[in-house]
């Protein structure tokens, strides 16, 4: 990428010397080594997410500490409302409290930002595989909107947010300082690593979640350098400003306990049983935000979604308040109870294992309303509080009287277990899971509860935008895609034909676009071609075109009522495909519309498409 000049962003104000010093520090910063420079903007990047992190965690404690003024009228420090709930004499006002903050959540989410509704993670991965860029205010928007949601005890967790905060800090500063898209992708993964880093004080399993989550069955190699050196840089930035508390209570217990082959083996069994609690969850999760998908169609307000999925969550929560918000208080009062006579212990009223069965089922539904109806909050809170009980509850049934290790073990093994499957995650998790309990003993017994719950599963995700491997990668760089092509002689021979995508389907302008998004949702595309009733190529209509519609109560109508996009790329099929992508990137485009001489519509060339063709020339 060439030198970046940033007069444009001071235009109108008496910044000239701040604009000059930037241009300054970015040539700088451009003309170090490839090591350096990387290992620089990482701690940039690093520093600038765990102060972000930090302002939002004390945002959200704010929220939470309102919420506790208005149920019990006192002051109380903390990011979650489920203690408070407990034990106050009002939590009826829940009925009011919860549908308010989501009103509000939603309000500022779907008027300003679409992009900061759920969970956050799903669409920072596809922004990455795509190589876009995330909006400048879409952070601000999340970080917002999840504590108003969060806070008010809508049940999420913060690291999701904090998790799409950090990449666009990363997306931030890499367009400050003109780095170019495959840097400014490592940039991403490294904002994501110290916005979590910065909020869960785990440096290791923080780096590697970060670049584990983005597939199915692989990592993100390159980037691993980097979020090692922004996590290690927010843990330290974050720890020294927020203090060096452990997350969860610690486990105490010998290396020869932990080993045991009996111990191995209910490792296994519990990942067995894991894996079926995690694919209860995820079915649940996809089935409601389903269910969403379609009330948004029937209603055409999309801001009611998180409102009327709120109403369950309040009811939930009047009745099982340890379930709100994020959960980690509750969890923490669990994971530290003694359970040498838990025959004698009860909880909700009833014995501890069949509250636990009832904590874990209230959890899972709380959550899919909150965050499946398109709420903003994060899943990975909710996720451990599910993994947390459940590995409890296998310890007092199963562990426990088998291997004689302590409960709390099997409460962390679960963690690792559902979170690890359900995010496709299984070493990072493990890792963090040690980290937060300060014992790496840990990480063993972690890694085999949630390798076997992982496969077990196999694919599903409560992530879909995960890609399966490396090796087909969306798009990196259309510009790295054409450098490839230029060098190798077979592929400077292909023609556009060779690569056309004719799967691809195109509604006619006569059709109403519900009818249209029936169709995208059907073949899974990212936008749809439109053509006149003889096939010629019109515009094509996408995500932003349907947003507009929905705003505008034109989902009913025909497409010849609707602005169409018209600024697309045609192609030729006998065009040479350099060419074509030559056209692409200069029009910013990751597709291309072919067409016949006449301009009838054939189908279309994909980024998708010509990363796999790349691919194969890049691996050895």
């Amino acid at each position: 990428m060439g030198t970046c000049s940033y007069d444009k962003l001071f235009h109108g104000v008496e910044e000239k010397a701040l604009a000059t010093l930037l241009n300054s520090i970015a040539l700088r910063v451009r003309s170090l080594g490839f090591i350096e420079k990387r290992l620089l903007m990482a701690i940039i990047v690093g520093f600038f997410s765990s102060i972000i992190i930090i302002l939002f965690y004390f945002l959200v404690v704010l929220v939470v500490e309102f919420s506790i003024i208005l149920i019990d009228g006192k002051f109380m420090a903390t990011s979650d409302l489920s203690i408070t709930a407990i034990e106050s004499k009002r939590s009826y006002l829940l009925l009011v409290i919860i549908p308010l903050g989501a009103l509000l959540s939603s309000l500022l989410v779907y008027k300003i930002e679409p992009l900061a509704k759920g969970p956050g993670v799903n669409i920072t991965i596809k922004l990455y595989h795509y190589g876009l860029e995330m909006r400048k205010r879409t952070p601000i928007v999340k970080a917002i909107a999840s504590a108003l949601l969060v806070g008010s005890g809508g049940s999420g967790g913060l690291q999701g947010p904090s998790f799409q905060i950090g990449a666009g800090i990363g997306t931030i500063i890499s367009r400050i300082l003109g780095l170019n898209i495959i840097e400014r992708r490592i940039m991403m993964v490294a904002g994501m690593a110290g916005a979590l880093s910065a909020i869960f004080h785990s440096p290791i399993g923080s780096a590697l979640f970060a670049v584990e989550v983005l597939y199915r069955r692989d990592l993100e190699a390159d980037a691993i350098v980097a979020a090692l050196a922004a996590s290690i840089t927010a843990y330290t930035v974050s720890a020294n400003i927020l203090g060096y508390q452990w997350f969860f209570p610690q486990v105490h217990a010998t290396v020869s306990l932990f080993f045991k082959p009996i111990a191995i083996l209910t490792y296994i069994i519990l990942g067995v049983i894991a894996a079926g609690v995690t694919l209860a969850y995820i079915r649940l999760y996809h089935g409601v935000s389903r269910l969403f998908w379609w009330l948004e169609e029937k209603h055409r307000k999309p801001w009611l979604n998180p409102v009327i999925g709120s109403l369950p969550v309040a009811f939930i929560g009047f009745l099982v308040p340890h379930v709100i918000g994020s959960g980690s208080s509750t969890l923490s009062l669990i994971l530290g109870m003694d359970y040498t006579n838990h025959s004698e212990l009860r909880l909700l009223g009833v014995n501890i294992i069949i509250t636990l069965a009832i904590l874990v089922v209230a959890k899972m539904i709380a959550t899919s309303f909150s965050i499946g109806s398109g709420g903003s909050g994060g899943l990975f809170a909710p996720s451990i509080f599910i993994g947390g009980l459940f590995g409890v509850l296998y310890g007092l049934v199963v562990g426990y009287p088998i291997a004689k290790l302590p409960v709390r073990a099997y409460a962390y093994i679960g963690m690792a277990s559902v979170f690890g499957a359900a995010t496709n995650t299984p070493l990072a998790t493990a890792i963090m899971i040690a980290e937060m309990s300060d014992n790496y003993l840990l990480i063993i017994p972690a890694i085999i509860g949630s390798l076997i719950a992982n496969e077990l599963i196999k694919y599903d995700t409560l992530y879909p935008a995960q890609i399966l491997r490396r090796t087909y990668p969306l798009v990196a760089s259309l510009k790295t895609i054409l450098e490839v092509m230029e060098s190798r002689p077979k592929l400077r021979r292909l023609l556009v034909k060779d690569l056309e995508n004719q799967e691809y389907q195109a509604v006619t302008i006569d059709c109403t676009l519900r009818e249209a998004i029936k169709v995208m949702r059907e073949y899974q595309q990212r936008f749809i071609p439109v053509t006149s009733s003889n096939g010629r190529i019109l515009g094509i209509i996408d995500l932003e075109t349907i947003r507009y519609a929905y705003r505008k109560n034109l989902v009913k109508v025909k497409l010849s009522q609707i602005p169409l996009k018209k600024d697309i790329v045609l192609l030729k099929p006998e065009e040479k495909l350099t060419k074509a992508v030559e056209k692409m990137i200069h029009y910013a485009k990751n597709y291309g519309i072919i067409v016949d001489k006449d301009k009838r519509y054939r189908g279309v060339l994909l980024v998708e498409d010509l990363a796999v063709i790349v691919s194969q020339y890049l691996i050895p």
